[in-house]
This record gives C-alpha cells, sequence and structure tokens, in this order.
C-alpha cells in the first residue's frame, strides 16, 4: 500500500513538473513571437522614413510610437539623436544573468531548451536642421554552441546592420556598378559574424527597401536556428556573394 501511494505521489509530481515545464514553454514562445511582431513593425516605421526629406516631426511621431526611446544628446529641431532598442527576455534580463557567471551557460541551456533564442534589434535617427539625417537598424541574435562549427562550435552573435547615411560616409565604393551604397563585413567584430549595409540619401528607395531586408524569423527559430549571414540578411547576402565584399 506504501509503495503504491509512493507511486501516485512520484505520478502527481511527475505530471506536475510537466504541466510546468510546457507552461513556461508557452511562455517564453509567446514573448518571443510578440517580440518578433514588434520587431518588424519597427522595421517597417525605419524604412519609411526618407533621409533628407522626412523632417523632425515625422521623427517625433516615430519616438512617440516607441517610447521609450532613448536620447544620445540633446534633442532639438536643430541636432538629435535617438536609440529604440527592443529584446527578449534574455537579453532584457542580461544584468541579472552576467550577476551568476558559474550557473550562466546552464541558465542559457535552459532557455535554449525551453525554446528561447537571446536576441535584440535596435534603431537610430538623428536629425539635423529639421531633417533625418541618417536611419540604421541592427538585429543581434546569439548562436548557441554547437549550433554551427564557427569558432569551434563555442557559440557566437550572428549581427546584420543596414541604414542611410550622408554620402561623405561613402567615400570608398565598392563598385561603379552601384555608386550609392556598399556592403560591409566588419573584420573588427569578434565572436561575432556581421553583415553591414550602407546606403546614402540619393539611393533608389528600391535598393533601400531590397537592402534593409531581414528574415526577422531568426529571432523565433527554434528547431534550426539562423547561423549565416546569408540567414538573416538574405537579399543583401545573395548580392555580396557575387562581389567583393570590403572587410574593415
Amino acid at each position: 500500500m506504501v509503495k503504491r501511494s509512493r507511486c501516485q505521489a512520484l505520478g502527481r509530481l511527475s505530471l506536475t513538473l510537466s504541466l510546468l515545464f510546457f507552461v513556461v514553454v508557452c511562455c517564453i514562445r509567446i514573448q518571443q513571437f510578440i517580440f518578433r511582431c514588434r520587431a518588424e513593425r519597427l522595421l517597417s516605421d525605419v524604412r519609411d522614413l526618407a533621409v533628407g526629406k522626412s523632417t523632425f516631426a515625422d521623427a517625433e511621431n516615430l519616438f512617440k510610437r516607441w517610447t521609450p526611446a532613448r536620447n544620445t544628446g540633446p534633442c532639438t529641431n536643430a541636432q538629435c539623436a535617438i536609440e529604440i532598442a527592443l529584446a527578449d527576455f534574455a537579453y532584457t534580463h542580461v544584468g541579472w544573468i552576467e550577476r551568476y557567471p558559474t550557473i550562466k551557460p546552464a541558465i542559457l541551456r535552459l532557455y535554449r531548451l525551453m525554446g528561447g533564442r537571446p536576441a535584440m534589434v535596435t534603431c537610430h535617427v538623428s536629425v539635423q536642421n529639421g531633417f533625418i539625417a541618417a536611419t540604421s537598424y541592427a538585429a543581434y541574435v546569439e548562436v548557441f554552441p554547437g549550433e554551427d562549427k564557427l569558432f569551434g562550435g563555442y557559440g557566437y552573435t550572428l549581427i546584420g546592420t543596414a541604414g542611410v547615411v550622408q554620402s561623405s560616409e561613402l567615400a570608398d565604393r565598392v563598385s561603379f556598378k552601384h555608386p550609392h551604397y556598399r556592403i560591409r563585413s566588419p573584420s573588427a567584430c569578434t565572436i561575432c559574424v556581421a553583415i553591414r549595409v550602407e546606403l546614402d540619401p540619393e539611393s533608389d528607395p528600391a535598393d533601400v527597401r531590397r537592402l534593409m531586408q531581414y528574415d526577422l524569423s531568426c529571432l523565433t527559430r527554434w528547431i534550426l536556428p539562423c547561423t549565416k549571414k546569408g540567414d538573416i540578411m538574405p537579399e543583401a547576402w545573395q548580392q555580396a556573394r557575387f562581389e567583393v565584399l570590403v572587410h574593415d
């Protein structure tokens, strides 16, 4: 009788733990998809801003929609710089995780097991003399150890960045075929894989929309993670494959 009671107790405990695991997995996956939806809306909003044409009022509307946005300096009609950052649960609470370095790997392994994917997106918008002067959008996705053999399989950050910058910042062109933009692979990136697209204000709007395309399913992938440049920015990488990718 005692043995039967123990078996029943163990059965109830197993069921409770299984249900708890299921609930936690659902919560993690839901927050990741909410994060992805917000990241996609933010990308659309940033791409809608036209450098040299959109005004300070347009920038203010963006900032109000994405409160809290962070000023990186004074914000006036004459000059303003704003950063907006969105992140999943792990990135949002990275400070808490870093406080426990000895168990950090175990925490992240458990997070991955439950369907989590540490990721973050940021956008920067600057205003000068009443008009948008530059915009950028970046996605950071963590590749867990063992998901790719790069860097010895220890894991790394996959980064995709794109934006419209001042023409003076694009003095060294990639190709005469497209003098208004370039695709770079920053060599200063340590334990990370990065691709960056820079366009000037004279770029064809079609090129801006094409080269600022992201596959933001990378933010929520569980079984088949994004591990390469072409995964996070497929259009930019497809073009870069047939050209000389600038390393700096």
